[in-house]
């Protein structure tokens, strides 16, 4: 049996090497690439994200402020006004413009905010806060 040539092992060697380099490149350039797709996937879902968080910050605002005495603050009512506003504003952020079960369950939310901002007495705040929370709670059920 004859023996292999000396230079064939260094040849495999470098093949094994340029093959692993190959590799680790190709792993880096789809990281470079994921990278940037997975940030822009996350960035378009901040506005919508950012909406429901100031959202839930006043609804929990209102709610404490609901079940104080005296109940009615102008602190109460800044935060009604700014949830009525973004309530406004969440069918374009959702680009929901055109879902008619989006569009009512919207409604629904900014008619219980305008019941709420209206009470005048604790016990009916109370009551209109709780819708304002049901409101909330059904729009979540179809679209959470």
């Amino acid at each position: 049996m004859a023996a292999e040539p000396a230079s064939a092992a260094p040849r495999r060697s470098n093949a094994a090497a340029a093959a692993l380099i190959g590799i680790v490149i190709g792993a880096m350039m789809g990281v470079l690439v994921a990278t940037p797709l997975a940030n822009s996937a996350r960035l378009r879902h901040a506005y919508p994200r950012a909406i429901m968080n100031l959202l839930e910050r006043d609804f929990d605002t209102v709610s404490e402020i609901s079940a104080q005495q005296p109940c009615r603050s102008a602190r109460l009512e800044q935060r009604l006004r700014r949830m009525r506003s973004l309530v406004v504003d969440t069918p374009a952020a959702f680009a929901a413009e055109d879902d008619s079960r989006f569009l009512a369950a919207n409604q629904a939310l900014i008619k219980a905010l305008d019941e709420a901002s209206g009470e005048t007495r604790c016990a009916d705040l109370v009551e209109a806060v709780n819708r304002v929370d049901r409101a909330c709670e059904g729009c979540h059920a179809d679209y959470r």
